[in-house]
């Protein structure tokens, strides 16, 4: 044991101060044993705990926004459907009103057409009738300068 306690004592150890470190040791072992790593676990089962509660709670978030996203495509898809069956809808108005449109501006050119047809037939009766009468009128000055005097409607009668 001396050739150990010598090697030992060369080397610079002293089993004095090693059982004094020992000792140190272990009193701060215990001490933070009973103060400190208890508190410690605690704190860190907490922590974890949280974590955890952490964890499954954003997973029913994502699971929540995933089901929003979905219904929103979907409301997002109806409205599209809609807004397409209005549009179809309008173009098809759209389609009956110019129709209409062009149906009434046909029968309003076609009356004015006739219109103007009956119009120009009242005008050229109306030359025709003031023609007869000055040729009525003109034949009566023609044959009064002869001193005969013809029946105006007999005159007429032949004119027409």
């Amino acid at each position: 044991m001396e050739i150990v306690q010598s090697v030992l004592g060369k080397l610079g150890f002293d089993w004095q101060v090693a059982l004094a470190n020992m000792l140190n040791f272990l009193i701060i072992y215990f001490l933070l044993k009973k103060f400190v790593f208890d508190k410690l676990a605690d704190a860190i089962s907490e922590r974890k705990i949280k974590a955890e509660a952490n964890v499954t709670l954003r997973d029913s978030l994502d699971a929540e926004k995933t089901s929003l996203d979905e219904l929103r495509a979907e409301k997002e898809k109806a409205l599209m459907k809609e807004r397409d069956a209005v549009l179809v809808e309008a173009e098809k108005e759209k389609q009956v009103i110019l129709t209409e449109a062009m149906k009434d501006a046909r029968a309003i050119q076609n009356k004015a057409l006739a219109d103007g047809e009956k119009e120009k037939q009242k005008i050229m009766e109306s030359v025709s009738s003031d023609i007869k009468d000055l040729s009525v009128s003109l034949a009566q000055k023609i044959l009064s300068s002869y001193q005969e005097k013809p029946d105006a409607e007999k005159l007429k009668a032949l004119l027409k």
